[in-house]
C-alpha cells in the first residue's frame, strides 16, 4: 500500500512537479538553463513580495540560509537576540554561538508564541543588539509568532537592528513577506509549502541588510551572498546550480503567481481551521496556544504511548506523522497543512488516529468521529483541485 505524507516538511508533491523532476538534466551553463533561472527568481521575487531587491537561491537545506543570514550581515562579537519558543530557535541560538556572536537568548514556554511587550523591555536594556532572530512558525511545536508587531517594535527602539525570521513554514502559507514591517531578511526552504524535494532554501534582505552586508566580518566562501548576487545579475549561479530543483521551481512557482498565492494561503488557512476543529470535535487537544496554518500539533492523551501512536499510524495505517522534540517526545503529533494534499487525505489521516488511539485502549465516540468528519469537509470548503485548476 502507497504511503500518505501528512507531515509538516518534506510534504507530498504533485504530479506535475514529478514529472519536471524526471526531465533530463541540462547543463547549468547553458541559455537554455539561464532562461529558467531568469523565470525562477522572478517567480521568487513575487512569492516574497520583494519589489527591488532579488530572492538568492541557496544550495542546501533552510538551515543552510539560516547560516547565510548570520554571516553575511554580522561580525564576531556582535550582540543578537534569539527568540526561542522551540527547537528551531534553539537551532538559530546555536549558529550564533557557535560563530563567536554575543548571543542573548529569551525563552517563551514551547507551545506559546513570543511576547512583544518582553522583547521591548529587553531591547530597552540592551543597545547594542545588532540582530533579533525569530522563527515566523516555530515548527516544533506548531506555533504561530507575532512577526507583524515584533518587526515594529524592534524598530522602534533599535532602527538599525536586523529582524532575521526564519519563514521556513511560513513562506507561502502565511501573509509574510518583504512587505511585513520591519523585517529585513527571510529564509524558505524547498520542502515545505514549495512542494520540492529537501535540498534548496531561499533567502532576500532588505537594504538595510545589504547595507550591513559591507562591513560583515565572519567568515564565508560558498555562502558568500554577495558574490551570488554578483553572479546572479550575469544570469547564473555562482556555483553549479540545482538544475533539477529548480527546473522544478519554475513550475511551482506557476500555483505562486498572480491571484494562486492568495488562493494557497487561504487553503492551508481553510484546511488547518477545518483539522484543528475536527480534532477537538474528536475529544483531543491542541498543543499550540497559537496555531499556524502550516501544521497542527496535537496532544497525546497522557495514557497513552504517543511514540506507539505515531508507529501505529505509520506501520498500520501507512500514513507519516511528526512527533514532538526534546521534552515534548511521545507528547505530541504534528499533521502537516502543505503540499499536494486533499480532503480524503485528511480524513484518512482522522480515522487513523481514531483507530491508532483505539488499539491503545483509548476511545473517541463514534458519534464525535462522525461529527467531526461531516463538519470537516463543511468546514475546509473546497478541494485541492478546486482551488488552483479554475
Amino acid at each position: 500500500m502507497k504511503k500518505k505524507l501528512m507531515a509538516p516538511g518534506p510534504v507530498p508533491i504533485s504530479p506535475n512537479v514529478l514529472n519536471s523532476l524526471s526531465r533530463p538534466i541540462v547543463h547549468h551553463r547553458t541559455p537554455e538553463f539561464q532562461e529558467t533561472l531568469k523565470r525562477s527568481w522572478l517567480g521568487l521575487k513575487e512569492v516574497f513580495q520583494s519589489e527591488t531587491q532579488p530572492v538568492l537561491i541557496v544550495p542546501g537545506t533552510g538551515s543552510a540560509a539560516m547560516e547565510a543570514a548570520l554571516i553575511n550581515t554580522l561580525s564576531p562579537g556582535d550582540e543578537v537576540l534569539c527568540l526561542v519558543n522551540g527547537k528551531f530557535g534553539q537551532r538559530w541560538r546555536d549558529m550564533a554561538n557557535n560563530f563567536g556572536l554575543n548571543a542573548h537568548q529569551l525563552n517563551f514556554e514551547w507551545g506559546q508564541p513570543v511576547n512583544t511587550v518582553i522583547v521591548e523591555q529587553f531591547l530597552a536594556d540592551h543597545p547594542q543588539v545588532k540582530a533579533v532572530l525569530c522563527q515566523a512558525v516555530e515548527t516544533s511545536t506548531g506555533t504561530l509568532n507575532p512577526i507583524e508587531q515584533l518587526g515594529p517594535a524592534i524598530k522602534k527602539s533599535h532602527p538599525q537592528a536586523l529582524f532575521l525570521v526564519d519563514g521556513i513554514t511560513a513562506m507561502g502559507v502565511t501573509p509574510l513577506s518583504m512587505k511585513t514591517p520591519g523585517v529585513d531578511i527571510i529564509v524558505a526552504g524547498s520542502q515545505k509549502a514549495f512542494m520540492l524535494p529537501t535540498g534548496m532554501s531561499f533567502i532576500c534582505f532588505s537594504n538595510l541588510a545589504w547595507e550591513k552586508n559591507k562591513t560583515s566580518k565572519l567568515p564565508k566562501y560558498y555562502f558568500d551572498l554577495y558574490e551570488e548576487k554578483v553572479s546572479n545579475e550575469k544570469k547564473q549561479t555562482r556555483f553549479s546550480s540545482l538544475v533539477t530543483h529548480i527546473t522544478a521551481l519554475e513550475q511551482v512557482l506557476k500555483l505562486y503567481t498572480g491571484p494562486f498565492l492568495c488562493r494557497r494561503i487561504l487553503y492551508s488557512q481553510d484546511s488547518s481551521f477545518a483539522f484543528r476543529k475536527a480534532i477537538t470535535t474528536m475529544g483531543l487537544s491542541l498543543f499550540s496556544q497559537a496555531p499556524a496554518p502550516s501544521l497542527t500539533a496535537v496532544k497525546v492523551p497522557d495514557s497513552v504511548d504517543g511514540l506507539q501512536l505515531r508507529s501505529d499510524i505509520e506501520q498500520k495505517f501507512h500514513i507519516t506523522l511528526m512527533g514532538g522534540q526534546d521534552h515534548l517526545k511521545g507528547k505530541i503529533i504534528r499533521i502537516g497543512h502543505m503540499g499536494y494534499i486533499f480532503k480524503n487525505d485528511y480524513c484518512q489521516t482522522l480515522t487513523a488516529i481514531k483507530e491508532a488511539l483505539q488499539l491503545q485502549g483509548y476511545e473517541i465516540k463514534s458519534s464525535l468521529f462522525e461529527q467531526a468528519l461531516k463538519e470537516f469537509k463543511i468546514d475546509m470548503g473546497s478541494d485541492y483541485d478546486e482551488y488552483f485548476n479554475h
